[in-house]
């Protein structure tokens, strides 16, 4: 009977916790989701960034040659 009442009374706090946590768990889930994708975004930027610097040496070099 213990355990009944127990169970009550954290099905009673589950349903507060629950929204809570469920308020926590989205935030932390967009947290996650912006870190990933800020993530990516920095690993793309920085690609594209080398790509660049990789075309201008190229040039560079090949004015080098040319003179």
């Amino acid at each position: 009977q213990r355990h009944d009442v127990r169970l009550r009374g954290f099905a009673r706090l589950d349903g507060r916790l629950g929204r809570l946590v469920g308020l926590e768990l989205a935030r932390g889930v967009g947290r996650l989701v912006r870190w990933v994708i800020g993530r990516l975004l920095g690993r793309l930027l920085g690609w594209l960034v080398a790509r660049r610097q990789q075309r201008r040496q190229r040039k560079r070099r090949a004015l080098i040659r040319g003179s």
